[in-house]
C-alpha cells in the first residue's frame, strides 16, 4: 500500500490518486481500475477517493485528461525552447517520440487504448489533440503533405505496437529510424 504521504513534491493529493491510477492501469488494465482498487492501493480513504473522483467514469475521463494536458506541457516546453520550430525539429521530436516511449507509458497507452472501445468519450479529447498536431503540420506549406505522411507513420508504427498488431524487432526498428531519419534530412529546413 502507498502512503501519500511519502510522495513529497507531488502538486496534489489528486495528482497523487491519479499517480496511483495510471499505476494501477499500466501493470492490470483498465478493468481492475476501480474506486476500491484506488483505495486500496493509494491508502486513502474511500471518502478522500470519491472526494476528488465521485465515479470511476470521472476517474477516467481524469486519466485521459492528464495525457493530454502532459502532451500540451511537453509540447508548449519544446515551443518555449525554440520559438518557431522547424518542419525538420518538429518531426524529429515526433520520431524520438515515437521510439524512445518508456515501457511504462507504452504499457500505460496499450490499456487506455484497449479502454477508448468501451469508453467512447475518451475519443473526443483524444481526437482533438491529434486535429492539433496535424493542424500544425499546415504551417509547413508546400512541404506540409510530407510533415503529415512523416507523423502518420510515426503514429501507424506506434499504433501498430500499441495494439499488439505487430512487434518490430530491433533491427526492423534501427530500420526504420535509420528511413524516417533520411526522409527527414531531405526536406527542406
Amino acid at each position: 500500500m502507498n502512503n501519500p504521504d511519502k510522495h513529497a513534491g507531488r502538486s496534489s493529493k489528486r495528482d497523487f490518486l491519479l499517480d496511483v491510477a495510471t499505476g494501477i492501469v499500466a501493470s492490470h488494465g483498465l478493468a481492475h481500475l476501480t474506486i476500491n482498487a484506488l483505495v486500496q492501493e493509494s491508502g486513502i480513504s474511500k471518502a478522500g477517493v470519491i472526494y476528488h473522483f465521485k465515479t470511476r467514469d470521472d476517474l477516467i475521463a481524469a486519466l485521459v485528461e492528464r495525457i493530454i494536458s502532459q502532451f500540451d506541457v511537453m509540447q508548449r516546453n519544446r515551443q518555449a525552447q525554440n520559438a518557431s520550430p522547424s518542419m525538420k525539429s518538429t518531426l524529429q521530436e515526433l520520431c524520438d517520440d515515437a521510439f524512445d516511449m518508456p515501457d511504462s507509458q507504452r504499457q500505460f497507452l496499450t490499456n487506455m487504448l484497449a479502454a477508448a472501445s468501451l469508453y467512447p468519450q475518451l475519443i473526443g479529447p483524444v481526437q482533438k489533440m491529434y486535429n492539433d498536431v496535424y493542424g500544425h503540420m499546415h504551417q509547413f506549406g508546400e512541404h506540409s503533405g510530407k510533415a503529415m505522411l512523416l507523423a502518420a507513420a510515426f503514429d501507424g508504427m506506434t499504433l501498430l505496437e500499441l495494439l499488439n498488431f505487430h512487434q518490430f524487432t530491433a533491427e526492423q526498428r534501427t530500420l526504420l529510424r535509420t528511413a524516417f531519419a533520411k526522409a527527414i534530412s531531405e526536406l527542406p529546413d
